[in-house]
Parts: C-alpha cells; structure tokens; sequence
C-alpha cells in the first residue's frame, strides 16, 4: 500500500493516499489517488476515482468511477 490507511479492507497497492474503514470498503478499487470511504460496503465496486468522499453503509457502492464526489447517507 502506498500511503493508504484500511481498517477491515484492503486497498489496492494502485491507489495513493486514500482511506476505507469499514468492511469491503474501496475493496475493488484499482487505481484512484485522495479518496475515503467509512462504512460497510461503501465505494466497495469504485474502481477508478479520486478526490471522492462516501461516509455510511453502502454509500456510492455500485458507483464504479468518477471524482470529486461527496456523499453521505
């Protein structure tokens, strides 16, 4: 991992600066710089993406790539 911190997921070693706590979180995400998720499930089918923020279950889970989003729920 560069620079990622996960608690309960695993971040993939192509992102850069991102944050998932939470299980599952941003557990499919490839490449993607500065982005965070808390919450189970949350951005867990994010593949590509950066400067995005979800905090609660399930939020932007089917999101599969974008930035520069927020969301909470």
């Amino acid at each position: 991992e560069r620079n990622n911190i996960s608690v309960g997921a695993k971040i993939s070693d192509g992102s850069q600066y991102s944050t998932a706590i939470g299980i599952d979180a941003l557990e499919s995400l490839t490449t993607g710089v500065k982005n965070t998720a808390v919450g189970k499930y949350t951005m867990a089918n994010t593949t590509t993406g950066q400067k995005n923020s979800a905090i609660g279950y399930k939020t932007m889970w089917k999101k599969q790539s974008g930035s520069n989003n927020a969301a909470l729920g």
